[in-house]
């Protein structure tokens, strides 16, 4: 793959796990600071532990990622502060050190296959974490995934040999399918591509080498969720904005419709020797009150809309999306007003003493 042109390297990719299915162990735990929070893969998941690469360029605080990260997902689960930094964690992992092959049936058919299975030994960690990184730093499937602990590349592959070809926890399984036992070697690579633009050309020349290389370059499924998120937000959009104008023509029709049966009260008013001039500014007055009013009312009706999903808020975006909720708010307050203000005016001249 080294040969395929755009190719700047190749890098085996492999992660640990912290529980194992085949072991039927499906609960772990992680240490901070004397607390043991636990983790059942089938509720909420578990936390793994994953390489990144100098080539990522993930970033921290704008400067380039050093040392170990956590997820900040991981560590809102073991309650420690976004901005912690230079902690240590604990926790125990199933490092991958032999495979074993065997002839197995792959369907009822009863056609022979070649299968393999991976062994592990299970090892302690005590890591210090340098940095907590969110979705919003660096996006990365293993960090939305949920828990994860990202650790350098070097620092990774140097735990993962250290242990390669040690005696596994288990080799029953192994043992009665009277398989071939090797080192463990990596499955799954990285490929660094010279450009984003060059990512296609090489995924297609990766899968002519053969048929059973299967792909998946990151950076395409972001652009096609990204692509199907901005449809769902172009629709929203288009909805707020016909509720936001079916909105105006209804309160402009119940204040037309206030104003008609206001006719004696703003011949009264002129009958006492008021000008069209002092009865408009009365009425505008009323109006003013209801402007206040719609905008008071907007504090609960930006918490519907967020329930509506309107809005795709998380915490970091609260505040801003709270900002334009009421600078739409206050334009649409601010337009009916002024159409009020031009009506008003209007229908005193209108009515006659």
């Amino acid at each position: 793959m080294k040969a395929i042109k755009h190719v700047k390297g190749v890098y085996p990719f492999d992660v640990f796990d912290t529980i194992n299915q085949m072991q039927n162990v499906s609960t772990t735990s992680v240490y901070f600071q004397g607390n043991k929070v636990n983790f059942d893969y089938f509720k909420d998941g578990s936390p793994l532990v994953a390489p990144y690469y100098s080539f990522q360029n993930i970033k921290s605080n704008g400067k380039k990622l050093k040392g170990n990260a956590i997820s900040q997902s991981l560590a809102n689960k073991l309650g420690i502060d976004k901005d912690e930094k230079n902690f240590k964690i604990s926790v125990e992992v199933y490092i991958p050190v032999q495979q074993y092959s065997y002839q197995g049936e792959m369907n009822e058919s009863g056609l022979k296959a070649e299968m393999s299975q991976v062994l592990t030994k299970k090892v302690k960690l005590d890591l210090e974490v340098d940095h907590i990184i969110s979705v919003d730093d660096y996006y990365n499937e293993f960090l939305s995934a949920g828990y994860t602990i990202l650790m350098p590349e070097k620092s990774f592959y140097s735990l993962l040999n250290q242990y390669n070809n040690q005696t596994p926890d288990s080799l029953l399984d192994a043992k009665e399918l009277n398989a071939t036992i090797t080192p463990y070697h990596s499955k799954n690579y990285v490929i660094e591509v010279d450009r984003i633009n060059n990512l296609k050309i090489v995924e297609k020349e990766i899968t002519k080498i053969s048929k059973n290389l299967a792909t998946y370059d990151q950076y395409n499924s972001v652009i096609d969720m990204t692509d199907i998120y901005k449809e769902e937000r172009k629709g929203r959009y288009i909805y707020m904005v016909m509720v936001v104008l079916v909105a105006i023509v209804l309160y402009a029709m119940v204040q037309i419709n206030a104003l008609d049966d206001r006719k004696n009260e703003v011949k009264l008013l002129k009958l006492y020797g008021l000008n069209d001039k002092n009865v408009h500014s009365l009425i505008n007055e009323n109006g003013f009150v209801q402007l206040l009013l719609s905008l008071a009312l907007g504090i609960p009706g930006f918490f519907i809309a967020r329930k509506m999903v309107f809005f795709a808020v998380n915490d970091q975006s609260l505040i801003i999306s709270l900002l334009l909720f009421f600078s739409i708010q206050i334009a649409v307050s601010i337009i009916i007003y002024i159409l009020y203000l031009f009506y008003s005016k209007y229908f005193v001249k209108k009515v006659k003493q």
